[in-house]
């Protein structure tokens, strides 16, 4: 379901409006904007309860859904979770959760343009470290896309890793790079990303200190992590 929400905070659909009622579960919707529609996208077990994919539609700033059948994004082998998005004013980039290779999952992506056609029907790979990475999340900076997740490769804590990914799909950082390896784990899906013009800003939950706070780091637009200790909110059980 969605519902506006004007500048002022007025909720214009209390009960908000369907935007997939198709059969079995939708989980964790992300969306963005291309200026004219948004581009919504959830992890999705119409297949089945053990095959979840990745689907979309677009959806009018009125409220109108202009897919109402919902169009499959990715429904590659196994499970794919926790879609993230964003636009570079051409095309939207969708990022997932991908378990296609086998028993630890993958962070795996696809273009989308405003309508609604995917432009890398089988995906194209962002991360295969090893181990775990999930939960992406995505920003533009005008030139190129920031990915940023949640990542095990060194063992049972997890950090924040990126990679920078040009409109065209292509890695710039193609064994991404460490955002947050403190003590302990880093870990989404408190990870957020902004930019602001010259800088992004990434914040995650971080269990340095025992027990959940808010941390963030400052990443440029040449993949250089400055402020890595940057402590946004600390007094205990932030979630």
């Amino acid at each position: 379901y969605g519902a506006r929400v004007t500048p002022e905070g007025t909720v214009l659909e209390p009960d908000g409006f369907a935007i997939s009622q198709a059969a079995s579960s939708k989980k964790s919707p992300a969306l963005a904007f291309d200026g004219a529609n948004f581009l919504v996208a959830w992890q999705d077990n119409r297949a089945g309860s053990y095959n979840c994919d990745i689907y979309g539609t677009r959806v009018t700033p009125r409220g109108a859904v202009l897919d109402p059948s919902d169009f499959v994004i990715s429904s590659a082998a196994v499970d794919q979770f926790t879609p993230g998005l964003g636009f570079d004013g051409t095309n939207f980039l969708v990022a997932w959760t991908d378990f296609r290779s086998g028993e630890y999952s993958d962070i795996y992506s696809a273009r989308v343009t405003p309508q609604g056609a995917v432009l890398d029907a089988q995906g194209f790979l962002i991360s295969h470290a090893a181990l775990n990475q999930s939960a992406p999340i995505i920003g533009f900076d005008g030139a190129n896309f920031l990915v940023a997740w949640t990542d095990y490769r060194t063992g049972i804590y997890s950090d924040v890793f990126g990679t920078r990914v040009t409109p065209q799909g292509t890695l710039l950082d193609p064994t991404g790079f460490g955002i947050a390896r403190a003590a302990s784990s880093q870990v989404g899906p408190s990870l957020g990303l902004g930019f602001d013009g010259e800088n992004f800003l990434v914040v995650w939950e971080d269990y340095r200190s025992n027990h959940p706070d808010i941390y963030g780091a400052v990443v440029t637009p040449d993949g250089e992590v400055i402020d890595t200790g940057a402590v946004i909110r600390q007094d205990g059980n932030q979630f």
